[in-house]
């Protein structure tokens, strides 16, 4: 390799600084000068090294690997030899000498030279040179430079075909008046190297746009490789310039609707979502996501905000998996979501949720939700007689299955309706009876054999004691029944319930066989049972005036039956006292107190009914004048006075007892009848 170079334009090393003086004498070249030139990039006149042998460069020491070689003899202009100059100072890159050089001589440059410099340090990646390259040009260039078309080439060229070049550009920004399309080109360099920090800087700046289709392949990478930082930083970008990203630009809705066709992305269309940026198709994915994972709230939010129909197999699965688990709140939750799309009314829908409905009424644990379809207005036929069948079953359950029966007016069957009632009776659960009769009042399809179903359950429960409390709810429903009425009123009679007759009496209008209450009187009566007689002679006025006659008859044969008998006494008394001394003749139990010289019964009597038998009432007074029963005779002396003088008794003995005196010898007989004849005026 030779020391000496013979052209200006070959190779040299870079790292060694030349200048336009010689090297050995430090004197300036000038016209015609003949120059040499060495490896290191030293320029010598030929005449100062012509007679050395030179080894080392004189001024680096550089060795010199051969023999002196003399350069070319320059016959240049002082303008081309400085050219000339500066060019190969541009190939040495000594660009303190070419600022030196310029600064004096006032003109300006070889810009295709210079770029051609700049190309090869671009290429190489010297940052240095590019930048004192950059430099130079701005400095010694005209203005309008600054649009080169060259310069543009050279930087599409680098920023389209190489990569990692964020310094060089950062080097033209900086030092160089690059324009827009400068820059717009560095921005889709930037966003394709995903540099969205550097990307930023460019889109405040105006008339600088995203470029739609690198974003577009940027976001549809960056999806297929689910790169979610990636993916928000860009949607943070296009926010930024989002005015270009609305009705002008479809770039969104391309990129959203080529990734929303399964859930496997929808990560991706949420964070687009939160953006801002959304189409229907992905609002349906999202809707369709939400739904399928339960987030019932994000989907009511989804259907308010952009009025999307519920995909019909979605909601139908997602339904189906909720009625398996027997989730009612969710089911609520689903059926809300369906009408506020309003896709419930839909035939398709609802088809789909009556066939629905007739499949899971098989399942007697699904009847909370049969209620929610009911509560939808999704019924059938099916499921109407499957709530009647099943109403006591699940009547606590489902409590608005009452109301529900009402809404859609479900009315029982004429077996249904008895089957559910004897359940509830069966279970003595009276609040249900109730219920089932209420119901079968508007929700019965013949009511004529509802009556028939009720009176035939209270032939059979009517004389179970058990039961008394529900046959009165049944009997309250059914009131034309007068056997059954009167039957359970016998029953109360039997049991001596007398406030459970007076409530049929007064309730129901009924009666009972007069037997019955001649016998239950006569156990009164014999067990001297004061209160029972009273409370069933009480009953009397209550019932039906038909019977009263014979009533007063049974009791008239009972008093004469008893009134020989000391011990009923005070049964006898009760029986007056309760009402029945105006129907029955007194005069022979007057008579029989009276022969058993009970003249205090006989003055208790004569209350009821001023009268009394003459014969007998004589034949005692004057056994007890033979006797001397001086206060026998006064007591009776005193009875007569409060009987009517005109009854023939008393005017009989009042006639006799003058008479009498005669043969009374006992003084204080005499008086005694001798003042009762005086106040009578005999």
């Amino acid at each position: 390799m030779n020391f000496f170079s013979t052209s200006l334009n070959s190779p040299v090393n870079k790292n060694v600084t030349t200048n336009d003086r010689c090297a050995d004498c430090y004197q300036k070249f000038n016209q015609q000068t003949i120059l040499a030139s060495t490896q290191c990039n030293h320029n010598f006149h030929t005449k100062c090294i012509n007679d050395r042998k030179i080894e080392h460069c004189p001024l680096c020491k550089v060795a010199t690997a051969g023999g002196m070689h003399q350069l070319d003899i320059i016959s240049l202009t002082e303008e081309q030899a400085n050219n000339s100059t500066i060019n190969k100072l541009l190939v040495n890159r000594n660009f303190s000498a070419i600022h030196n050089m310029l600064d004096r001589a006032g003109y300006g440059i070889d810009i295709d030279f210079c770029e051609s410099v700049l190309l090869e340090d671009i290429l190489q990646h010297d940052v240095k040179n590019i930048a004192n390259m950059l430099e130079l040009l701005s400095k010694y260039t005209k203005s309008s430079y600054n649009q080169s078309m060259k310069v543009r080439d050279i930087l599409v060229t680098i920023l389209k075909n190489n990569t990692n070049k964020d310094d060089i550009i950062d080097i033209f920004i900086t030092n160089f008046p690059v324009g827009v399309s400068f820059k717009q080109i560095a921005l889709n360099y930037y966003i394709e190297q995903r540099n969205f920090t550097k990307a930023k800087n460019f889109l405040t700046q105006d008339n600088i746009r995203l470029p739609e289709d690198t974003v577009e392949q940027i976001l549809l990478e960056d999806i297929e490789k689910n790169q979610l930082e990636n993916i928000q930083t860009m949607l943070k970008l296009i926010s930024i310039v989002k005015r270009d990203y609305n009705s002008k630009s479809n770039v969104i809705d391309n990129v959203l609707d080529r990734i929303t066709t399964n859930f496997d992305k929808i990560e991706i269309v949420k964070i687009f979502r939160e953006h801002g940026f959304s189409t229907l198709t992905s609002q349906s994915l999202l809707l369709e996501y939400n739904i399928e994972k339960g987030n019932f709230n994000n989907a009511e939010n989804i259907i308010k905000q952009y009025k999307i129909d519920i995909d019909h197999d979605v909601f139908f699965n997602t339904l189906a998996i909720e009625i398996d688990q027997g989730n009612i709140t969710n089911i609520n939750r689903l059926f809300y979501l369906v009408k506020l799309s309003k896709q419930i009314d839909h035939p398709k829908f609802k088809t789909s949720l009556n066939t629905l409905l007739d499949n899971i009424i098989l399942s007697l644990n699904k009847l909370n939700i049969i209620v929610t379809f009911l509560n939808y207005q999704i019924i059938t036929p099916q499921a109407m007689h499957f709530i009647c069948s099943n109403y006591y079953r699940f009547r606590e359950e489902c409590p608005q299955i009452k109301d529900l029966m009402k809404q859609h007016e479900i009315k029982f069957t004429c077996y249904t309706f008895s089957s559910e009632l004897q359940k509830a009776i069966n279970a003595n659960n009276q609040v249900a009876i109730k219920e089932i009769l209420e119901l079968s009042k508007q929700n019965y399809k013949d009511k004529v054999s509802c009556y028939t179903s009720v009176k035939d359950i209270l032939t059979k429960i009517v004389l179970d004691d058990n039961n008394l409390e529900i046959v009165e709810i049944l009997l309250d429903f059914n009131r034309s029944d007068e056997a059954a009425i009167n039957t359970v009123t016998e029953y109360y009679l039997n049991k001596m319930n007398f406030v459970k007759v007076k409530y049929m009496l007064n309730s129901y209008s009924a009666s009972f066989k007069l037997t019955v209450f001649e016998t239950i009187m006569k156990e009164a009566i014999s067990s001297n049972n004061i209160v029972n007689i009273k409370q069933i002679l009480n009953l009397v006025p209550l019932m039906p005036y038909n019977n009263h006659s014979e009533i007063y008859k049974i009791i008239n044969n009972i008093l004469e039956n008893i009134v020989q008998y000391p011990d009923k006494i005070e049964v006898l008394d009760t029986i007056l006292k309760e009402g029945m001394r105006h129907y029955y003749n007194l005069k022979p139990l007057v008579n029989y107190y009276l022969e058993q010289r009970n003249f205090i019964r006989v003055e208790h009597m004569m209350k009821y009914k001023k009268d009394i038998s003459g014969d007998v009432f004589f034949n005692v007074l004057f056994n007890e004048i033979q006797e001397n029963n001086i206060e026998n005779i006064k007591f009776m002396l005193y009875l007569l006075k409060q009987i009517d003088a005109r009854i023939d008794a008393v005017k009989t003995i009042n006639e006799t007892l003058p008479l009498a005196l005669k043969e009374i010898d006992n003084l204080e007989i005499k008086e005694a009848i001798g003042k009762y004849l005086s106040s009578c005026n005999i």
